[in-house]
């Protein structure tokens, strides 16, 4: 399992820095088209659900790692639970519920679970 692990991590590491629209982005610029960003997530979280991960901690970059203070490896992070969705159209199923781990505007030392 850590194996597994280290690999979703590493593939996020390397790919989603130019996914940035899919959380945050300082510029609010689209980088991805949307179906791009889904048909990736769609393919990590059908991955997962293939091999059994109920709980999945998530860490990506969203800008240019050379800006990154020396060992800060991820600008974002998230806890990914797979449960009891309810989708867009009212339908629900089973699927991973993303919880963000924002970091506070006033205190940069704290974060909030969203």
């Amino acid at each position: 399992m850590t194996r597994i692990l280290s690999i979703i991590f590493i593939t996020l590491a390397l790919l989603l820095p130019s996914f940035s629209v899919a959380g945050s982005s300082e510029t609010g610029a689209k980088h991805l088209p949307t179906h791009q960003v889904t048909a990736f997530s769609d393919k990590i979280q059908t991955d997962l659900a293939a091999r059994g991960a109920r709980v999945v901690i998530v860490g990506r970059i969203g800008r240019n790692p050379n800006s990154l203070p020396q060992d800060v490896n991820y600008t974002h992070v998230a806890y990914w639970v797979y449960s009891q969705i309810t989708r867009s159209d009212g339908g629900t199923g089973r699927g991973y519920r993303v919880y963000n781990l924002y970091q506070r505007a006033d205190n940069g030392n704290r974060s909030d679970l969203i």
